[in-house]
């Protein structure tokens, strides 16, 4: 069997392709993911197929329509939905995600999103996951989930989210 490359998917929420300095904005340094839209690929004509981040972050995960998937804010990702997770195992990949999940359905009027806990069987079937189901406080970010067969506790980042997250992703 050939080695087969990583793959690296960067979601990003309320960004257009045209954000990056790579695609030409003068106003915007970004010089990593430019390096990595060098290197990679760069989808600068990608259009989101819901305005909402979950049903569209459903979407891309399932690829399935929002309205089959997620139809909305708050609403639950079906427990048994395949997601971009089996397909790649399929292929001999060892999936992760880490960061924003926000496809469990947390009451954001009624509990504090950012420590909702997801369990397993609703991590979208990824060999380890690491994330939160939505938080608006970059500092004051909490993690969960598992590696592998290991559960991983709830946890508050140390620094400010994007850093933190970034330096758990390199020590992976």
């Amino acid at each position: 069997m050939s080695k087969r490359p990583n793959v690296l998917w960067i979601i990003t929420d309320q960004q257009r392709a045209e954000t990056l300095s790579i695609n030409g904005c003068e106003n915007a340094s970004t010089p990593v993911l430019d390096t990595l839209a060098k290197t990679g690929v760069n989808f600068t004509s990608a259009v989101s197929g819901f305005p909402l981040c979950c049903p569209y972050r459903g979407s891309m995960l399932t690829s399935r329509y929002p309205h089959h998937c997620v139809p909305g804010h708050e609403y639950q990702l079906p427990p048994e939905q395949p997601t971009v997770a089996s397909v790649f195992r399929e292929y001999g990949y060892d999936t992760f995600y880490l960061g924003k999940w926000h496809l469990d359905g947390a009451k954001e009027s009624e509990e504090r999103a950012g420590t909702h806990y997801i369990p397993r069987e609703r991590r979208g079937g990824f060999d380890s996951w690491l994330g939160y189901e939505n938080n608006n406080a970059q500092y004051d970010c909490y993690l969960h989930g598992h590696r592998g067969d290991r559960e991983v506790e709830m946890f508050r980042l140390p620094t400010y989210e994007t850093d933190a997250m970034t330096d758990l992703m390199i020590n992976i």
